[in-house]
């Protein structure tokens, strides 16, 4: 007789198997017996009349409103299209006609059986609302309100009923546009524009406005670019001093961070269209107006974070050799989004006062006047401490034409804030014999105690009288101390 053998391991595997098939099942049952308790209209839209090509009802509560023109034919049917909370049914169902009164009713069943009933109100006594005065242009950066001018804004009696919107021309996007309620009357609505994002751009737009379900007359407005001046809180300048060949000048346009993509976006370097230094000619004795000099655009860089870098070539250099710099400036061109627009947008910098004249002026040349060696030079220097300066003029000529010591000066920096100040050493601790100046700094001078020293020169008086020569000398690592 033939023994048989039962498989323990697989009737233990067949059981482990039937008995997830079971599990899951009764998983999949009960999440499938959960009933949504979700019963609203969310959308209810109607057929529109003349160039309306819909209205969408508003919806509060249990009332389902449609602002219908009274200048327009009242129809006895409607069909209007109805979205409703997922899995929830409604009758009468969307697109079957009913009557349009306030006797047409709506019910909305959840999955769970809950209801909710909808009573449709039509209102045919409200004015429909116009636009008189609108800007027909405006740019993204302005601070300025869009003045929106026309009548019947206020037509519901309800602030709640009004949107603004704008239509881009090219696609037909559109996007709303936030108003001040607190400030909107009939006849006057105050708009902003929304934060510019990717999605926005400039160009072509149509601005209307709806009260209800009334749409007014369509405006045309061209949104033009951000303006540079509008995006940045300012062009700072932090250069001083002498500007021999290859020496580089930073500006840095300081971009408000929520306008930081846009300006990648509208002021990118191949959209520059010219920049500028403004610049003067130094004679001694004699006073030139200045100029604005256009810079070729191989010896300057504009970068995404707004920085200006020039650099002094040799020719350049040799052009414009003592000429000192007081100004800068950057023009873009217009709207590069269609083609055309505003036409130009700029931003610059007038070099404020002590770096735009004077000892700490910036100047392009290698040396002003003379050659300096300083005692104290990337030292620490201190109060009543002896000092010397020695001199050698460019020119061999002036040792004979300016003899007299007129002065000697100190340019100081805060390292904390930042501001630069001039200091002017008294005449009694001063002295010069031959080409060597001996200085001290009086012990009473607590104002440039713990100041950096970035400049020192000596202002030397000759013929004719009073006219007079500042050479000097840029430092590092320099600064006063306490004793």
């Amino acid at each position: 007789m033939k023994k048989q053998y039962i498989d323990i391991k697989s009737i233990g595997l067949l059981t482990l198997v039937l008995f997830s098939i079971m599990i899951a099942s009764s998983c999949k049952t009960e999440y499938e017996n959960i009933m949504r308790p979700y019963n609203a209209i969310e959308r209810f839209t109607v057929a529109g009349y003349g160039d309306v090509d819909s209205l969408d009802a508003v919806i509060t509560e249990g009332q389902i409103t449609i602002y219908w023109n009274p200048q327009a034919e009242r129809p006895e049917k409607i069909a209007p299209k109805i979205k409703i909370s997922e899995g929830a049914k409604i009758s009468p169902a969307s697109g079957t006609e009913v009557s349009f009164t306030e006797t047409t009713k709506f019910t909305v069943t959840a999955e769970d059986g809950s209801t909710k009933v909808y009573t449709l109100k039509p209102v045919f006594n409200i004015p429909v609302p116009s636009l008189f005065s609108v800007p027909t242009y405006y740019s993204w950066s302005s601070a300025t309100p869009i003045s929106i001018g026309g009548q019947y804004f206020f037509s519901t009696g309800n602030v709640k009923d009004i949107k603004v919107y704008m239509q881009r021309v090219r696609d037909g996007f559109e996007f709303d546009i936030p108003f001040d309620e607190a400030t909107a009357t009939t006849n006057l609505l105050k708009a902003t524009l929304p934060k510019m994002t990717s999605e926005l751009d400039t160009g072509a737009h149509r601005l209307y406005v709806k009260v209800g379900g009334f749409k007014s007359s369509v405006a045309d407005v061209f949104l033009g670019q951000p303006l540079i001046k509008d995006m940045i809180t300012s062009t700072t300048f932090d250069r001083i001093g002498n500007l021999p060949i290859g020496s580089e000048l930073i500006f840095k346009m300081n971009i408000k961070d929520e306008w930081l993509d846009a300006y990648k976006r509208f002021y990118a370097m191949n959209q520059v269209s010219w920049v500028t230094l403004g610049l003067q000619q130094i004679v001694p004795g004699s006073t030139i107006n200045g100029q604005a000099i256009e810079i070729d655009a191989k010896y300057y860089n504009i970068g995404q974070d707004g920085t200006v870098k020039f650099t002094i070539s040799p020719d350049f250099f040799n052009a414009y050799k003592h000429y000192r710099l007081f100004s800068f400036n950057i023009m873009y061109g217009g709207n590069f989004t269609t083609g055309y627009g505003p036409g130009f947008a700029s931003t610059g910098l007038t070099i404020p006062s002590p770096l735009v004249n004077g000892l700490l002026e910036t100047i392009i040349e290698e040396t002003k006047y003379a050659s300096y060696e300083f005692s104290h030079e990337g030292k620490q220097i201190k109060l009543g401490e002896q000092l010397t300066i020695d001199y050698t003029f460019d020119n061999p000529a002036h040792a004979t034409t300016y003899t007299t010591l007129a002065a000697v000066n100190l340019g100081l920096k805060d390292a904390t804030t930042g501001v630069y100040t001039t200091y002017t050493l008294p005449t009694a601790n001063r002295t010069m014999v031959g080409n060597r100046i001996s200085f001290t700094i009086p012990t009473t001078a607590t104002a440039v105690l713990n100041k950096q020293v970035v400049m020192i020169s000596a202002t030397f008086r000759g013929t004719p009288l009073n006219n007079t020569i500042q050479p000097r000398k840029q430092l590092s690592n320099t600064s006063v101390v306490s004793n």
